[in-house]
C-alpha cells in the first residue's frame, strides 16, 4: 500500500491484498482483504513494511468478509466508532453486512461477535459489495449508510417478491434512526429504505456517492450508477435527500441520466467536487470509446430534472483499449489548498512491456488547474501520473484519503495487489 502524496511504501499485509482501506477515529486504518476474509486495524504512521495488524475481524467461512469496509464515529465516544463490514459471497452469495461495535476492542474478533448483520435475499444478490458512508440525509447530525447489492434480485417475501427485475440491482439506505435499538440478524429489506434497478442485469449500486448536496436545494442528494443498463450504456439516478421513498429507481429519482452509447458503462464510478463555485457531480464512463474510458462532469444545478449538458470530460490515453479509465474515481485535497482534487484510477491499465498486464495506473488533477481544464481534457494533461510498475499490482483500484502523518493534509492511499516494488 502506497501514501502517493509522500511517495512512501506504508507496508505490506499477509493472508492477501489490500482493498479496502478506511480512517478509524483516534488514529488507525481499518483494512479489508476480502480474499482473506479479514479485516485488521492498522497503525497508520507505522514505519515501511510489513504492518502488524492491533486487532483483526475475521469470519471462517469464504464469504469475502472485508470486500467493503466503513467507518461511522460514535457520538457517545471521543475515539470510539462503529464498524461496518460487508461480506458479498456470504450464504451463497445472498451476502451480508456486519457492524461492530468498537468502544471497547478486543485483539481477535469473529462474526459470532457482531452486534447486528444484515442478510441478503438470494443467492447472487452479492450484498455487502459496497457499504459507503453518507452525509446527514435527515437532519439529525449523524451520517447515514448506504449498502450496495449491485445483483439484487426480489426476495422471498418482505415486500419485494417479484417485484425486482433480475439482476436489476440495488441500493439500501440505512438511516441513523432506523439502526437504533437493531441487533442480531435482520433481512435487510425489513430495515433499510430500498432502491432498487428497473431493468434486469442493468446492475444498479455499482457507483454511489452521498456526500453533498448538489442542486443546492439544502438537502444531501444520493446519486447510484447502472452501468450496465441498456445493453451497457449505462445510467444514473439521482435522488433528492433521504426522504426518497423505497421503489424502483427509475420512479423515485428526480433525474436519470443515459450514458451516450452501448458499452460506455456510464455511472461505473461516482463522485462529487466543488469546481469554482459550482458543486459538480463526476461520472465514471471506463468502456468508452472500446475501454479507453472518460469521466463527465455534470453541474448539480441542473441535476434537479431533465438532462443536464455536459460541463467537460477528461479522456483516457488510448495505451490499450482496455485501460477502463475512470473504473474508480476518489476526491480530496491533497495539496492542502482548499481546493478539490479529482483523483482518476484506471487498475485494468496495461504497462509498455509485453507481459504487463493490469499494471494498473492513476491521474491527478488539481482544483488549482481548474480553469484550465477544457471542453475535452486529456489525460496526458493531468498534474500527476502514478503507473504501476508489475503485473496485476492494480494501481487505481479502491483509493482512499487520509491524514496519515497528522500534519493536518490529506495522503492518498494506493492499494496494490503486489508486494513492494523495492523489495
Amino acid at each position: 500500500m502506497r501514501d502517493l502524496s509522500v511517495g512512501t511504501w506504508i507496508g505490506s499485509l499477509d493472508e492477501g491484498p489490500v482493498w479496502a482501506p478506511a480512517p478509524v477515529v483516534g488514529g488507525g486504518l481499518a483494512i479489508g482483504q476480502g480474499t482473506a476474509n479479514r479485516v485488521v486495524l492498522v497503525d497508520d504512521r507505522t514505519d515501511a513494511g510489513t504492518v502488524a495488524p492491533i486487532a483483526t475481524w475475521s469470519d471462517d467461512a469464504s464469504s469475502s468478509f472485508g470486500a467493503a469496509v466503513a467507518v461511522v464515529p460514535d457520538v457517545g465516544g471521543a475515539d470510539a466508532y462503529d464498524l461496518w463490514v460487508g461480506a458479498p459471497d456470504s450464504d451463497f452469495g445472498k451476502g451480508a453486512v456486519h457492524l461492530f461495535r468498537t468502544a471497547e476492542l478486543d485483539v481477535e474478533v469473529t462474526t459470532e461477535a457482531a452486534e447486528l448483520t444484515l442478510t441478503g435475499g438470494t443467492a447472487g444478490d452479492q450484498l455487502g459489495t459496497s457499504v459507503v458512508l453518507c452525509a446527514d440525509l435527515t437532519g439529525d447530525r449523524r451520517p447515514e449508510l448506504i449498502v450496495t447489492a449491485p445483483w439484487f434480485t426480489s426476495p422471498s417475501g418482505g415486500g419485494l417478491d417479484g417485484a425486482v427485475p433480475r439482476l436489476a440491482g440495488a441500493t439500501f439506505l440505512l438511516r441513523s434512526q432506523d439502526l437504533q435499538g437493531q441487533t442480531g440478524r435482520v433481512s435487510i429489506w425489513d430495515l433499510a429504505t430500498t432502491w432498487y434497478g428497473g431493468t434486469s442485469g442493468e446492475g444498479a449500486g455499482q457507483g454511489v456517492v452521498c456526500d453533498r448536496d448538489l442542486d443546492g436545494d439544502g438537502v444531501v442528494d444520493v446519486v447510484v450508477g447502472a452501468p450496465w443498463a441498456d445493453r451497457g450504456r449505462g445510467r444514473i439516478y439521482v435522488l433528492s435527500g433521504g426522504d426518497v421513498p423505497s421503489g424502483r429507481l427509475d420512479l423515485v429519482a428526480t433525474s436519470v441520466i443515459d450514458g451516450p452509447t452501448a458499452g460506455d458503462m456510464f455511472g461505473a464510478a461516482l463522485a462529487t467536487l466543488t469546481v469554482g463555485a459550482q458543486e459538480v457531480l463526476a461520472v465514471g464512463a471506463p468502456g468508452t470509446a472500446d475501454g479507453t474510458g472518460e469521466v463527465a462532469l455534470y453541474p448539480g444545478s441542473e441535476l434537479d430534472g431533465g438532462t443536464p449538458r455536459q460541463l467537460l470530460a477528461f479522456e483516457g490515453t488510448a495505451r490499450t483499449t482496455a485501460d477502463h479509465f475512470g473504473r474508480e474515481l476518489l476526491v480530496g485535497d491533497l495539496d492542502g489548498d482548499g481546493s478539490d482534487d479529482l483523483i482518476v484510477g484506471a487498475p485494468d491499465a496495461h504497462g509498455t512491456g509485453r507481459n504487463d498486464f493490469d499494471t494498473g495506473a492513476l491521474w491527478i488533477w488539481t482544483g488549482a488547474t481548474s480553469d484550465t481544464w477544457s471542453a475535452r481534457t486529456a489525460a496526458v494533461d493531468a498534474d500527476r501520473l502514478l503507473d504501476g510498475d508489475q503485473p496485476f499490482e492494480r494501481i487505481g483500484a479502491r483509493l482512499a484519503v487520509a491524514d496519515l502523518d497528522g500534519d493536518g493534509q490529506q495522503d492518498l492511499l494506493v492499494p496494490t495487489r503486489a508486494a513492494d516494488p523495492a523489495q
